[in-house]
């Protein structure tokens, strides 16, 4: 059959129809032509625009610990994908996305945090008798889907560090522009850049510090202290939420069991600013066992979500304005409930824990039977997450869901592994002289449909 020429124009809205992001990243490596097309920044903010929420990013699996006695043969991390991830089926070792570093750099380490494809690792210190130094706190921050492992100096406390009492961040360069670049997107120069963020202490502090780390000068910096007014009591303990960034502010969820309150701790990503309010709730145990997690709703207002699996549902809970009293104390009402639709293997009123929240997605275990769910928070779906090996116990912060940022990921995998460049955008001098080319290429190859796939795109459809 003939191949049919076709205008750029055409081809564009053609291809932004193209709905599934792996097919539209394999179109992407069928040619050089359809590669500079997708790639461009205009065409990218066209497909995934800005202002939608979640529309940029896909829930595609979760980083866990393995145990050297368990299916995972080894004691380091590793990567499971949820139903219809876009990453290739069954478990693998984070390593196996890095290959670059030593085999033992993951062995025993704890994931974090992450986002936008960027994970933060807790990695294991020995002292000079080979004993662990839970003293020396030594990060890394991976991007498994580009390869690359970034060591950051190690930060020294005066007591034992747990991570499971503090809170964690990491920023992108888009969260740390100016209000007046806010607009701007993502470019490959800005795509390395990265903040982390700790808000926390050692064991026996009494007071929580803000530590950051940047990656343009390369070292921690101690941005506030004593952040909260609460004293550390035997028997009390604080629950840091998952960070939520969004707009250039990084907020957490601080619940302190010795109050009647919780805390959101916000930091402005740009000038580095952090407050706290206080929030009036209902908190008992019941509550803290369902692991509220937060999140944000279609509007971008920041929500609670708890759970209740005698009913089954999900309760959604966002603040209540005070308009008579901007300085009150603020109360959070349950404002929406998601009736669930359990599986026919689910026990309805078993307590199932919710492991973390991903572009509207909740991951959640079964202790009981040792099985792991996937829950649509605008439908109540639920999908068992079939990669999972039958048997292994798995607790929160034993997991780290993670996410695709897809334009980021379509322009740093184009340009640096396919070799699609991507120009500046003409001035008015030079827009006559490409177009003349523009005019010449056409006559030749330019717009050529096929009707079968080329074996270019077999080869690299998996990358994606």
């Amino acid at each position: 059959m003939a191949a049919v020429l076709l205008p750029d124009d055409l081809l564009l809205e053609i291809l932004i129809r193209v709905k599934d992001a792996v097919a539209l990243f394999r179109c992407a490596t069928t040619c050089k032509q359809w590669c500079h097309l997708i790639a461009d920044l205009s065409f990218l903010r066209r497909r995934w625009p800005q202002d939608a929420n979640h529309s940029s990013s896909t829930f595609v699996g979760f980083l866990t610990m393995g145990d050297s006695g368990g299916p995972f043969p080894r004691r380091e991390l590793w990567f499971v994908p949820t139903p219809r991830s876009a990453l290739s089926p069954g478990p693998r070792t984070l390593t196996s996305f890095v290959p670059a570093v030593r085999a033992s750099l993951f062995d025993h380490a704890v994931p974090l945090v992450s986002r936008h494809g960027l994970v933060v690792l807790l990695l294991e210190q020995r002292d000079v008798h080979d004993r662990v130094d839970q003293t020396i706190v030594q990060l890394a921050v991976c991007n498994p889907l580009v390869g690359t492992c970034d060591m950051l100096p190690a930060l020294k406390f005066s007591s034992p560090f747990d991570h499971m009492d503090n809170g964690y961040a990491i920023l992108t360069g888009a969260d740390c522009w100016s209000d007046g670049e806010s607009s701007q997107p993502v470019e490959p120069r800005n795509s390395s850049f990265f903040k982390v963020v700790i808000v926390g202490s050692g064991c026996h502090d009494v007071k929580y510090s803000v530590f950051v780390f940047s990656s343009d000068n390369g070292s921690w910096s101690v941005v506030h202290t004593n952040l909260l007014d609460i004293t550390q009591e035997w028997g009390h303990y604080g629950l840091f939420s998952d960070a939520i960034v969004c707009r250039g502010m990084a907020q957490w969820v601080f619940i302190y069991n010795a109050e009647q309150y919780f805390r959101v701790i916000s930091l402005n990503a740009r000038t580095g600013n952090i407050s706290t309010t206080k929030h009036r709730f209902k908190i008992n145990y019941d509550f803290l066992q369902t692991n509220p997690c937060l999140t944000l709703a279609m509007d971008e207002r920041l929500s609670l979500v708890s759970t209740q699996w005698k009913i089954p549902q999900l309760d959604i809970w966002q603040q209540k304005e005070n308009q008579e009293n901007i300085n009150a104390t603020s109360e959070w009402l349950c404002t929406r409930t998601i009736e669930l639709k359990l599986l026919e293997k689910m026990t309805r009123g078993r307590e199932l824990r919710v492991l973390g929240e991903k572009c509207g997605t909740l991951l959640i275990s079964d202790d009981h039977r040792k099985l792991i769910y996937t829950i649509a928070l605008e439908t109540g779906t639920i999908e068992e997450v079939e990669d999972w090996p039958r048997g292994v116990d798995i607790s929160r912060w034993d997991a780290i869901a993670m996410e695709i940022e897809w334009p980021a990921i379509f322009i740093s995998r184009l340009t640096m592994e396919f070799k699609c460049a991507l120009p500046p955008p003409p001035n008015d001098e030079t827009t006559s002289t490409i177009k003349r080319r523009h005019r010449k290429r056409s006559s030749s190859r330019k717009g050529i449909v096929h009707n079968s796939t080329s074996k270019k795109a077999k080869q690299h459809g998996a990358a994606a």
